[in-house]
């Protein structure tokens, strides 16, 4: 009896360690060609104490970029001339996940050039036109 004493009472299970989960509201975001300020909402689960999310974007017309630790993940983005859609990733890394968490910002395609163009004679070395700006209240 009291070697089974022994053996039930030297036995104690380790504490459950939960591991840190990212859940995201979206992973793909469609903005306007305007550009403007964005958000995405997200829910960090277990915690590694001291630390945060780090948030990398691959290109620079996503920035500005804050990490709420009422979950809320915001970011500006650039206007953008392109005459096609462009695409940000957005590498989210958070200590204890793998793998690290993904958004793509995508981007409508730009807005029309903003100058009409007249060209008005063509020689040999040169040209004459006239640009004028489609919107007269526009500073340029």
């Amino acid at each position: 009896m009291i070697g089974v004493l022994a053996i039930l009472t030297g036995c104690q299970e380790d504490p459950v360690v939960n591991k840190a989960t990212l859940t995201l509201e979206k992973t793909e975001i469609t903005v306007p060609a305007e550009g403007g300020r964005f958000a995405v909402q997200f829910q960090l689960e277990n915690p590694v104490e001291g630390a945060q999310l780090r948030v990398t974007p691959e290109h620079d017309w996503v920035s500005n970029i804050e990490v709420s630790e009422a979950g809320v993940l915001s970011f500006d983005v650039a206007l953008s001339r392109d005459q096609a859609e462009r695409v940000c990733r957005l590498d989210l890394a958070y200590p204890g996940i793998y793998p690290n968490g993904l958004i793509k910002v995508r981007q409508e395609k730009g807005l029309p050039p903003s100058f009409s163009y007249n060209v008005k004679e063509v020689n040999a070395h040169s040209f004459v036109a006239d640009v004028l700006p489609l919107d007269k209240e526009m500073p340029y």
